[in-house]
């Protein structure tokens, strides 16, 4: 996802191969940053290239679960999973093919798999810095835990002691950006356990609903609230994923426009909300923003059509 608040995103750009047409990064604003402007004019294709438009070659997430996931939330992993299993072919991903080049008409897919998973217990710490970030996607496929993959997007999920000093909390929950890894270009996320981020509300500094703060649809609030940023960052990382395809005039990606909007929500039996049903689990997930290729005019929506 990219930033809320596109001044610190620009901050943040010296840390990050970024495109220089692209005021705002890939990056998942905090509740307490001031939110993307609205832009009426649409959503814009700056002429990059965009994951899934080959038929028969799904988009590929692969999970990193980095720090003590063991100890500080054995089960938060199971929920994650379960979400990246059943995300491709949803209603949900379909958004994305409103997402048609406008000369070649190239749309990307409903087809996207969670093609592998890695558990790093913290080989590069507790505090991660854009550097050793990406020293983790390297390890896991320079280990061979993970295959090298260009039609993919690796997500380090980490565990509540695990911070990313490059803003998360203050100024973000996650983001995506890539790098090249033996020639290839590799896109790659943070996802952060916003329950380490007890100076700024804790969970709530990455969760809008404030009933799903102290109570979830999975009963793990902080794995909850990541897991609609794995949706923000995989959507966005899959429409944008260096920076100069698909963007507002502003800067803003497609998820930024729908930050911390989640459309028609129901209510769970703890007291959380729900907005999708995804392999038999309820989840609280952001909208996403339908293209110029919708047959209903560009919004935001949890489903297409």
């Amino acid at each position: 996802m990219k930033l809320k608040v596109l001044g610190t995103a620009a901050l943040l750009c010296s840390s990050m191969t970024l495109a220089s047409a692209q005021n705002a990064t890939g990056i998942t604003p905090t509740t307490h940053g001031a939110q993307v402007s609205p832009d009426v004019a649409g959503i814009i294709y700056h002429g990059g290239p965009v994951l899934g438009t080959a038929a028969g070659h799904p988009v590929h997430l692969y999970f990193i679960y980095y720090g003590k996931w063991s100890t500080s939330d054995p089960g938060g992993p199971a929920i994650m999973h379960n979400f990246g299993s059943n995300l491709g072919g949803s209603p949900y991903w379909n958004i994305l093919t409103t997402y048609k080049e406008p000369t070649s008409g190239t749309t990307i897919h409903n087809a996207l798999i969670l093609n592998g998973e890695y558990t790093d217990t913290g080989s590069q710490g507790s505090n991660l810095t854009d550097t050793t970030l990406q020293k983790v996607v390297r390890t896991a496929i320079g280990g061979g835990h993970l295959p090298i993959d260009t039609n993919a997007v690796y997500h380090v999920l980490t565990s509540s002691e695990v911070n990313e000093t490059s803003g998360f909390c203050s100024a973000y929950c996650g983001f995506h950006n890539y790098m090249s890894i033996g020639g290839k270009n590799i896109k790659y996320t943070f996802v952060g356990n916003p329950v380490h981020c007890t100076a700024y509300g804790g969970v709530s500094d990455c969760q809008g609903d404030s009933n799903n703060i102290s109570h979830s649809p999975n009963n793990d609030p902080g794995v909850d609230a990541m897991v609609s940023v794995i949706a923000h960052e995989s959507e966005e990382a899959t429409s944008d994923p260096n920076l100069n395809a698909w963007y507002f005039a502003t800067g803003a990606e497609d998820g930024d426009e729908c930050a911390y909007m989640y459309g028609t929500t129901f209510p769970i039996g703890n007291g959380s909300d729900g907005n999708v049903t995804l392999g038999g689990a309820n989840y609280l997930i952001q909208e996403n923003w339908i293209g110029p290729g919708g047959t209903a005019g560009q919004k935001c929506a949890l489903s297409y059509p």
